[in-house]
């Protein structure tokens, strides 16, 4: 069976899924991100502790949970200073979020959130590339990371009450997912890639844990990541 290279499923049976298959090839039109600021590099204030989004330019704090601003000049997460995961793939900035359930079975979903330089086209095809730092299997297990976009900026944030799913407001809809792990490592950064072809035209993203987060095991992981590249691609397969 040969792979076919947009339906989310591994055909060839080789433990690879569409353009993760090398029997895929797409060529990216421009590797200049439509997410604006995408490796938080860019900032209006140092951060001086956790929950500061606001510090990174172009980018909110979609709900109620609070997604940590991390930059070289000020606040770094407790748990990964002085540590491999303390020293970013690139740049000086980065964000951190968390994802599950704690004890009692709450759900704790951090997100973040942005307005595109230009729309997703309904359609069309786009990837999308970052890096996620991972902690121990203990602090870091694998989740399924989740993409969600709107038509309107205007939805942003979604709301303000709740650590809640984005799918439980209106005009939400899931664009893109996959599987995140540190491949039993600790202290590392990974880079993955999420194929995305949307239903209607977005305009504004989410980006955190799947609402059914899918954790190894219950508990409650954190998460490192930075070089949000989005960019539309040209079939070639």
């Amino acid at each position: 069976m040969e792979e076919i290279c947009d339906n989310a499923i591994d055909d060839d049976n080789d433990g690879l899924i569409d353009l993760n298959d090398s029997d895929c090839a797409c060529e990216m039109v421009s590797l200049e991100s439509i997410i604006p600021n995408p490796s938080f590099e860019n900032q209006s204030c140092c951060p001086t502790d956790h929950s500061q989004m606001r510090c990174a330019e172009n980018w909110i704090q979609p709900s109620f949970g609070t997604s940590d601003y991390m930059h070289y000049c000020g606040y770094e997460y407790e748990s990964i200073q002085d540590t491999p995961l303390g020293v970013y793939p690139d740049g000086e900035g980065a964000i951190g979020f968390l994802a599950g359930r704690d004890p009692d079975g709450a759900a704790h979903l951090e997100y973040i959130g942005t307005c595109l330089n230009q729309p997703m086209l309904r359609g069309e095809t786009y990837v999308l590339k970052l890096h996620v730092g991972f902690l121990t299997d203990a602090f870091s297990p694998p989740i399924r990371l989740a993409v969600y976009g709107t038509s309107s900026c205007d939805n942003l944030p979604f709301t303000e009450i709740a650590a809640d799913c984005p799918l439980a407001y209106p005009d939400w809809i899931q664009v893109g997912i996959t599987d995140i792990d540190s491949d039993g490592q600790s202290n590392v950064w990974r880079e993955f890639s999420i194929t995305i072809r949307p239903a209607r035209d977005i305009n504004a993203i989410v980006i955190g844990a799947d609402c059914v987060f899918g954790s190894a095991e219950d508990g409650i992981g954190y998460y490192a990541s930075k070089n949000f590249i989005l960019c539309l691609l040209i079939e070639s397969f």
